[in-house]
């Protein structure tokens, strides 16, 4: 078992800021864990695609990549364009200047099919009884309640749900035994711990609102039970 783990917030194209925290966090005895939402908003989104994947790093599926996937779903196609995907779109013309509307699809569905390797869920032991419950939006009262409040339901649903925890918004279920890491909600002055569950979503695309404008992580010591460590970086792209 790793001695840390370390989860990053919502990084939506901001290339430059991620390599700068990283840059901050040490890697040795350290799992770390992006928390979704890596596209979209921002400028540098297919960049920031393909940083994650030669490096290998671990992802949470967000919602910005779940509309990636499902972009031509008429349930949730309006949200790739309304939310972000122009961003991502110009981001790929970009880089690898398509030859047409077919070839820039192309390149889209390629971004698809690997956003479809991402976690849904993470759950992590510790040594002292703990379970950090990654997802990227959380577990809500009302959807823990409707899987009848046990986490193998939870892990057994297909998140397609607009109250899954791929999309929630709700206040988080509070589960005995269980820290809940969310990003997904940009929260000023974040990271935020709210009834033993932590908001880390600190807004990085959002540099005109207060509190908001940097990356943040979280490392949490899996050997003891002691306050997380917290680095930052404020938004340089």
């Amino acid at each position: 078992m790793n001695k840390y783990l370390t989860v990053i917030g919502d990084v939506h194209g901001c290339l430059h800021t991620l390599q700068s925290l990283l840059d901050k966090i040490p890697t040795a005895g350290n799992r770390i864990i992006l928390c979704g939402d890596l596209i979209n908003k921002g400028k540098r989104s297919y960049e920031t695609v393909e940083f994650v994947r030669q490096n290998k790093l671990e992802c949470l599926l967000g919602n910005h990549e779940f509309y990636c996937i499902h972009r031509k779903n008429p349930r949730y196609g309006h949200f790739w364009q309304e939310r972000g995907g122009l961003q991502t779109i110009e981001s790929v013309r970009r880089n690898l200047a398509p030859r047409n509307e077919i070839h820039l699809d192309m390149f889209i569905e390629q971004l698809a099919q690997y956003f479809q390797t991402f976690h849904r869920v993470v759950l992590v032991d510790t040594n002292f009884g703990k379970k950090y419950l990654l997802t990227h939006g959380g577990i809500s009262k009302s959807f823990f309640a409707k899987n009848h409040f046990t986490i193998a339901n939870v892990l057994q649903n297909d998140f397609f749900s607009l109250d899954s925890p791929i999309f929630n918004k709700d206040k988080l279920a509070v589960i005995p035994g269980y820290v809940q890491v969310v990003g997904h909600i940009p929260t000023a002055f974040a990271p935020k711990l709210v009834y033993g569950n932590y908001y880390i979503d600190s807004g990085a695309v959002y540099t005109t609102k207060q509190g908001m404008g940097y990356l943040s992580a979280i490392q949490f010591n899996l050997e003891k039970n002691e306050p997380p460590t917290i680095y930052q970086q404020l938004n340089i792209d």
